[in-house]
């Protein structure tokens, strides 16, 4: 039987040890994705939250949503502030939700759910429409952005 010597010892030692680190590495890469990925849909369900609480807690806010599901309804100047700022909380969320489809953090399905969701808004409050337009020339997106924008502006548009 052959002895090793030391060199080829520490040699072997040495190989076991970056193999043990490589796989460390990745393991703390899983971990790190899990980590994003949880976060991405805590971040999405807490302004999906936000979204509905502000939508149970003010009167003002729920009338102003109610004379939306109207195509030209007539807003007072802080309705109109209103509808504006939750158009653009509707175009945040959906800004996130393809931030982390395109970064591989959700499933392509649930981008689907949601833009199917975000086209049936504009469906049931046609009143949103050119708050969703102001919001979107306002920051410069345009088709192309993402698939679930270029579906709600398909759907504003018709």
């Amino acid at each position: 039987m052959r002895k090793f010597t030391a060199k080829e010892i520490v040699e072997s030692i040495g190989i076991i040890a970056v193999i043990v680190s490589l796989l460390l590495v990745a393991s703390e890469l899983r971990q790190a994705n899990d980590i994003a990925l949880r976060d991405s849909r805590v971040e999405i369900n807490n302004l999906e939250y936000d979204q509905r609480r502000l939508a149970f807690e003010s009167e003002q806010f729920s009338l102003m949503r109610e004379k939306l599901r109207e195509l030209d309804p007539e807003l007072t100047s802080i309705e109109s502030e209103l509808a504006f700022d939750w158009a653009a909380m509707n175009m945040a969320n959906w800004g996130n939700i393809s931030a982390s489809v395109d970064a591989g953090l959700l499933a392509p399905a649930t981008a689907e759910v949601w833009t199917q969701s975000a086209v049936s808004l504009v469906h049931d409050y046609p009143g949103i429409i050119p708050f969703i337009r102001g919001r979107a020339s306002a920051i410069g997106l345009d088709y192309g952005y993402s698939p679930l924008l270029d579906a709600v502006l398909d759907a504003v548009s018709k």
